[in-house]
């Protein structure tokens, strides 16, 4: 996702969503011009609202107040990539994932209540699973980051690159596949969602041969999450646009687990759309769009909804950037109100 952050490549490449991995986890040994402990069990409830921040450009005393201003059920803390040597660190300043002052915004808000997912991946930087060479080294990048953090979930944005990196992907299918074996062993589940970006036709074949490779090895996929922005096709309705993304995504999951009921798919399905203005020139995310795709996510029991990002959204100063900022959404509106949307509209 972070159009603005790490200068997506246009169309496909430029979309982001979010996949998240689950609650409690706890393993054996080192293991975005112009979530009480996360994200709801299928069918327990309607869509929850968990939005990315980019936790390195935020700064730490408003981590907790931007979360309870916004009313959201938690957030998604963007993003972990490879550094130097296979070192997992932040995307925005490469700071390392142990970093104090990151592992303290992680435990204030926890201390506040909130649900605290880490995504690994995005547009900008390299990858984990291109910077590590092994299936060995990269496990242990993502051990790392859990055993320092114990977040509530993961999320695996895979975009760009990385997404067309077949050497880099059955890497990143063998590390997961060993860290929820590791988990199993010591009486936990790690839950995955892959966040894969839109095409024309739906996710891009690539993603479904990551998702189709993942099922083959024996990986527990909690839900697809399709980035719904940055389309690149001349796209003006992106509510509209959104919805007819969201069926395919829906129509995948049946033919890939083709046991699951039509609600039950539904509910492998969540939703990250970019507010305000995209990183493709015309693709604007209004509000009337949050709320097409929020009243969507409710009669379909969707998974859950994000967006890119808490910090966007609010109104720029005037005059507006010329290019998507990371700390306004370029159109007219109250601060949080795409949050407050796609909350009220969902439930």
């Amino acid at each position: 996702m972070e159009g603005m952050a790490g200068g997506r490549t246009r169309g496909v490449a430029r979309s982001r969503a979010v996949g998240l991995v689950g609650a409690g986890v706890a393993l054996v040994g080192a293991l975005a011009g112009c979530m009480a402990s996360g994200p709801a069990e299928p069918g327990e409830s309607p869509p929850a609202v968990y939005p990315y921040l980019e936790v390195t450009s935020t700064d730490p005393q408003d981590l907790v107040r931007m979360r309870a201003d916004a009313q959201v059920d938690g957030l998604i803390l963007a993003f972990v990539i490879g550094g130097p040597g296979c070192r997992p660190v932040w995307s925005r300043g490469g700071l390392d994932v142990a970093a104090p002052e990151v592992k303290s915004r992680i435990e204030a808000l926890r201390r506040a209540g909130a649900p605290v997912w880490i995504s690994f991946g995005g547009a900008g930087g390299r990858d984990l699973s291109q910077a590590c060479d092994s299936v060995e080294k990269l496990t242990a990048a993502y051990s790392a980051v859990v055993h320092n953090h114990r977040p509530d979930g993961i999320d695996l944005d895979v975009e760009g690159r990385s997404l067309t990196d077949r050497a880099g992907n059955a890497r990143r299918v063998a590390a997961i596949s060993a860290l929820q074996r590791a988990a199993a062993g010591a009486g936990n589940t790690l839950k995955l969602s892959y966040t894969l970006p839109a095409a024309r036709d739906g996710i891009p074949p690539d993603g479904v041969g990551l998702v189709k490779d993942s099922i083959a090895a024996g990986i527990s996929i909690t839900a697809v999450n399709v980035m719904i922005m940055n389309y690149g096709w001349g796209v003006t309705d992106l509510g509209g646009e959104a919805v007819r993304q969201a069926g395919m995504a829906q129509e995948l999951v049946r033919r890939l687990w083709p046991a699951l009921s039509d609600r039950e798919a539904w509910q492998r399905v969540a939703l990250t759309p970019m507010v305000g203005c995209n990183d493709v020139r015309g693709e604007i995310f209004h509000r009337g769009d949050a709320r097409a795709v929020a009243r969507f996510a409710g009669t379909r029991d969707i998974g859950w909804l994000s967006y890119w990002s808490l910090e966007r959204d609010r109104a720029c100063p005037l005059p507006p950037p010329p290019q998507p900022s990371w700390h306004c959404s370029g159109v007219t509106q109250r601060r949080y109100e795409y949050a407050r949307i796609l909350k009220s509209q969902s439930r």
